[in-house]
């Protein structure tokens, strides 16, 4: 399935490309949260995270007692292709691809116009820059066979970069400004507390880092 493939590759890619950008849409689904509270956000955060968690466990779980060692990174090619269930559940993930990629897309583009300078294009121009990434992205997807390992790869990268690299890189960039405008000094928090903080955090990108490297080789050896 052609289309499928386009819009699983293209959609990793995105999301990998999107952690490195900025975080994601959740500055729109903050604004669009009624009655909107720091507090109230945190709630949404946490119950989408978890259903999340729980709903992935579960797969992850029934896929591994189905298949045992056997399972394949996309469990429903463990299926054969005449498992009517099965067949629904392919077509339910590429509802789930067409009707997302929107929002995921647009993310992307947004973030690499902002981080390019770029916020004022015409309309002809945005026009041609969204037909661009769409025939990279469509370029590459034609050319991948192996769906499980483009899952892999990319959950390894941003699984690091989500819980390691991206959180602390942003407290390092924050305390770095506020201590060259003077906002911050060493002793702010305390004598050696805040050089601290930010060596724990360099150690935590180094960390993030290495467990992404780990993650991909063991996904590329598999592969």
């Amino acid at each position: 399935m052609l289309v499928f493939k386009i819009f699983w590759v293209s959609s990793q890619f995105l999301g990998f490309t999107l952690t490195a950008l900025k975080t994601y849409p959740c500055t729109r689904f903050y604004e669009n949260l009624k009655d909107r509270t720091p507090a109230r956000f945190s709630l949404l955060t946490a119950l989408g995270f978890g259903a999340s968690v729980a709903f992935f466990g579960a797969f992850a779980a029934f896929g591994f007692l189905t298949f045992g060692s056997s399972a394949q990174g996309m469990v429903l090619n463990n299926y054969a292709s005449t498992d009517v269930l099965a067949t629904a559940a392919r077509f339910a993930i590429l509802a789930s691809m067409v009707f997302g990629y929107p929002l995921t897309f647009v993310s992307f583009r947004d973030g690499s116009l902002e981080l390019a300078g770029l916020k004022n294009m015409s309309r002809r121009h945005l026009d041609m820059f969204t037909c661009a990434i769409l025939a990279c992205l469509t370029a590459v997807a034609c050319n991948v066979r192996n769906l499980g390992l483009v899952s892999a790869v990319g959950g390894a990268i941003l699984g690091s970069a989500i819980i390691y690299i991206a959180p602390c890189a942003a407290f390092l960039g924050a305390t770095g400004q506020k201590l060259a405008s003077g906002e911050l000094t060493p002793d702010s928090w305390g004598k050696g507390k805040l050089a601290l903080e930010r060596n724990l955090n360099r150690g935590g990108v180094a960390l993030g880092i290495a467990f992404a490297v780990i993650g991909t080789m063991v996904s590329l050896g598999k592969g």
